[in-house]
């Protein structure tokens, strides 16, 4: 009786939240010990409105609910220094209700407007004619860069996502590409969420700075093999 040894390739993730490859940021609201918490230590709130954390039964799990009085955004800057001057961006997030707003490269304070000062935001209100927008935030006023019709969609369950590549700003609704400019006026800056005179709920908040993620890496581990 002998033994021979075999090597068997083992994955080892490189991509996990708030850990490599630059995935900076990763909410999925569970298993939280204090979800008040949770909310206070990352974001910072700006505007009139209320959050919370609540199980969701469309989602089958946690969700954050953003209840504005206007305008209420979600960033990250104030609290994480980490996030607060990031260049190519794409955010992703899982949202339900009537409007999903994606923020990226946003700097300053709220604004009467209630959005923050400066940056770029994607909007989709699912069912609106006209309502699928990209905009750029200068002082708090708003300039169209984009517009079109949202697709036919769950209100209730879709996927935004926003890439910011260089000039490129590009929104996507449940993994298509759907809005499309360039723009050169802001390099750099936070992210956020928000919602503006309807809730919302936001689940799986992902964000990846660099963009790029190195292949699973594979390891190899000797297996004895008997033979006669």
């Amino acid at each position: 009786l002998t033994f021979s040894a075999s090597a068997t390739p083992t994955a080892t993730p490189t991509a996990v939240c708030n850990g490599n490859c630059n995935t900076q940021f990763c909410g999925t609201f569970e298993n939280l010990p204090s979800p008040g918490t949770f909310i206070s230590d990352n974001f910072t709130i700006n505007g009139s409105g209320s959050t919370s954390i609540v199980f969701d039964p469309a989602f089958t799990s946690n969700v954050l609910l953003v209840q504005p009085n206007g305008g209420l955004w979600l960033g990250l800057g104030d609290k994480m220094p980490e996030f607060a001057n990031i260049g190519d961006t794409v955010v992703t997030a899982r949202v339900g209700y009537a409007r999903g707003v994606l923020l990226a490269r946003i700097s300053g304070g709220l604004q009467p407007s209630g959005f923050p000062a400066f940056g770029y935001v994607f909007q989709v209100i699912p069912g609106a004619t006209d309502e699928l927008r990209l905009f750029r935030l200068d002082n708090g006023t708003a300039t169209l860069l984009f517009h079109g019709n949202p697709p036919a969609m769950n209100l209730n369950d879709y996927r935004m996502r926003f890439d910011l590549i260089g000039n490129n700003l590009n929104g996507y609704i449940d993994g298509v590409l759907l809005a499309q400019t360039t723009d050169t006026t802001y390099a750099s800056g936070t992210f956020g969420i928000m919602a503006f005179n309807t809730l919302t709920k936001y689940d799986d908040i992902l964000v990846n700075a660099a963009l790029t993620c190195a292949s699973p890496t594979f390891t190899t581990s000797p297996t004895a093999t008997p033979t006669d």
